[in-house]
């Protein structure tokens, strides 16, 4: 199911003294199976164009097409029609639960979608070890559960409902390196397995350049960088201009470059950095980094 913006502006509190215009002209083209990481400083528009990727805002001007649904200024959204094609996961799971068990939350969903009782049990035990979870945290409060665990019942709650589109605002922010692992290897899964689209909105470009292949860089509203992650961060200028930084090992392998070492360009993680330093090293006989 593809995901096309064409030509989207978008104004938050138009006609008055607050008004701000959030996206200028953008436009953008994303297809089945992308693993895409939305990027930019704060307030260049990225949240903005997640929420008009999923239904929740329309654009002033312009078109987004999700797979045979065409939104326009004038088109009316409904939100089950909607929830059938796209999933979002917010930054914080608080705002996004409001069962009060872990299995009241994961079958909203699909409950208001008109599934039948059997379906959904049957859906519910499917999901739990897809996100690390198990059926002992079905009777649970989700009020009672650590960050990582109610991360993991969000979107339980959104990937049951089987959305060929999922887009994540911040999903590993407060979790650590086990929650993170957790979380991405459960998306990861969901992704590949499915052909699925998978855009995540996210600050922290080290874990982006782990598994995202296409990087989208806002600024003031417009697309600034659109390409390849090897490619678009190793643009160190054009990063610094929309106040994004690289990977840190892309950092590392640029500052190394720049004092006279031989490296290849466009590594983003570790691991490739780590490989290369070691070639690198054999080539010298040992000397050197």
């Amino acid at each position: 199911m593809p995901l096309k913006l064409d030509k989207v502006f978008y104004t938050y509190s138009p006609s008055t003294p607050w008004a701000v215009d959030a996206l200028n002209d953008v436009s953008l083209n994303i297809t089945d199976g992308e693993c895409v990481g939305l990027v930019g400083h704060t307030g260049s528009g990225k949240s903005t164009v997640a929420q008009i990727m999923c239904g929740l805002i329309k654009p002033d001007s312009g078109t987004v097409l999700i797979g045979d649904k065409l939104i326009e200024t004038k088109t009316k959204l409904k939100a089950k029609e909607m929830a059938r094609r796209v999933g979002m996961v917010f930054q914080y799971p608080e705002h996004q639960i409001f069962g009060e068990t872990v299995e009241e939350e994961i079958s909203f969903g699909p409950k208001n979608l008109g599934w039948n009782e059997a379906k959904i049990q049957k859906a519910v035990k499917e999901i739990l070890p897809e996100v690390g979870l198990d059926a002992s945290f079905l009777k649970r409060s989700p009020a009672l559960l650590s960050g990582g665990e109610k991360r993991k019942v969000v979107l339980a709650g959104v990937l049951i409902m089987e959305p060929p589109i999922l887009i994540l605002d911040e999903p590993f922010v407060g979790l650590d390196k086990s929650g993170r692992e957790d979380i991405l290897a459960a998306l990861l899964k969901w992704q590949q397995e499915k052909d699925r689209i998978l855009v995540c909105i996210s600050h922290d470009m080290d874990q982006l350049a782990l598994f995202t292949k296409r990087i989208i860089v806002m600024k003031k509203g417009s697309v600034m960088l659109d390409g390849p992650a090897e490619e678009v961060f190793t643009k160190t200028q054009a990063l610094a201009e929309a106040g994004v930084e690289p990977p840190m090992a892309t950092r590392l392998i640029n500052e190394l470059k720049a004092c006279g070492y031989d490296l290849p360009q466009g590594i983003i993680d570790p691991q490739a950095a780590a490989e290369a330093i070691l070639v690198y090293k054999r080539k010298r006989g040992g000397k050197g980094v």
